[in-house]
């Protein structure tokens, strides 16, 4: 018997076909998952101290200790795919620390509370949030808005509120103009025209901007 391989399994897939499975395909997915995270962590790098205009994806691959083919294997948009990955990271961490603090929060409470939340992430993280919401704006037309997942957390908090809150309009509706009326502010800071105090003040009256719009349409 030959030791210190990986003892192969047969795996049964969706379609009822048998594979075998040796631990190569994970481990694999698992070194993936470490070179993509070193390269958006190396981008991130780069933007604390660089311009984007002057970023190439050679000094990002530098960073991140591999060629710059392996860069658009990962990211076939390269920098701007990386920063579209940058912005989902900024969001998802701040929903994470929303959902420590959201169980004290019920009703439109708890919507104000998460556009506090998300703003307040996305100003300490001005250095890649800025060129990221730059970015997104080029890649509006595959989907990739720098706060894409923002308009669903907000459609499933508007229906959380509704059941402890009476609220004018759907949850549909409310979200819609609450993310519509947060993007004029995220944009707006992004492009310097508010600062990082009003910014925030906005993020928050967003949530009121809907809910008055809609009580006003009905």
């Amino acid at each position: 018997m030959q030791m210190g391989k990986s003892r192969a399994t047969d795996v049964m897939t969706s379609d009822g076909r048998k594979t075998v499975n040796d631990g190569r395909a994970v481990r694999a997915a698992r070194e993936r998952a470490k070179q993509h995270r070193r390269i958006v962590e190396a981008t991130r790098l780069l933007l604390a101290s660089n311009d984007v205009d002057s970023i190439r994806v050679a000094d990002i691959a530098d960073g991140a200790g591999c060629s710059t083919a392996t860069i658009h294997n990962h990211f076939p948009n390269a920098l701007p795919g990386i920063l579209a990955a940058i912005s989902e990271d900024i969001i998802q961490t701040a929903f994470k620390q929303f959902e420590k603090i959201s169980k004290g929060f019920s009703g439109i409470e708890l919507v104000r509370s998460y556009f506090k939340t998300v703003g307040e992430h996305i100003c300490e993280q001005s250095d890649v949030a800025v060129p990221s919401i730059a970015i997104s704006v080029d890649l509006a037309s595959q989907g990739s808005w720098f706060d894409r997942k923002i308009f669903s957390d907000c459609e499933e908090l508007f229906k959380k509120a509704k059941e402890t809150e009476q609220i004018n309009g759907s949850h549909n509706e409310l979200a819609r103009l609450t993310h519509t009326f947060f993007q004029g502010a995220l944009y707006s800071w992004a492009l310097g025209s508010v600062d990082s105090e009003e910014f925030l003040r906005m993020s928050t009256e967003s949530v009121d901007f809907a809910v008055s719009s809609s009580r006003s349409a009905a």
